[in-house]
């Protein structure tokens, strides 16, 4: 499973909300890569994140085994800034294609705003909401109310 967890790689200046984000994701097309978290074994070991996106497996062009640390340079190509052994996090990082299958709710923790920013997400744009079960770290899909 590859994750790109919204605010986990790069937060923006201009924080405009859960909604914003996820649209920005689905209909930006000026980067031809973003970072992302191969998931280990259905884990995710990238904690503060809670609501990601689902991209297909063979969307996948570049992966590491462990956190690069990336960005983007001038001319707007993804690239790594440290070596993946250098990392102070168990994640491994992949850049690929934003290829997206449905979004991804990692806990049950998570605020009634941001839950209904992700159900007019799903409504407006047909997307199906995944919850990342702990216990079987598998994906159950879900619909929120």
């Amino acid at each position: 499973m590859i994750i790109r967890w919204l605010g986990a790689f790069r937060k923006s200046r201009e924080n405009k909300g859960l909604y914003s984000a996820l649209c920005f994701e689905i209909e930006q097309s000026q980067r031809k890569h973003v970072a992302a978290e191969k998931l280990q074994r259905g884990q995710s070991f990238i904690k503060h994140a809670r609501v990601g996106l689902l991209i297909k497996n063979s969307a996948v062009v570049k992966k590491y085994k462990g956190d690069v640390f990336s960005e983007y340079n001038a001319n707007g190509t993804l690239k790594k800034t440290r070596r993946p052994d250098q990392a102070y996090s168990y994640h491994y990082e992949v850049f690929c294609r934003p290829e997206y299958l449905g979004i991804v709710l990692k806990s049950t923790k998570i605020s009634q705003t941001a839950l209904q920013a992700v159900k007019r997400f799903t409504d407006e744009y047909a997307c199906p909401i995944f919850f990342l079960n702990p216990s079987t770290r598998r994906l159950d899909r879900i619909k929120i109310k």
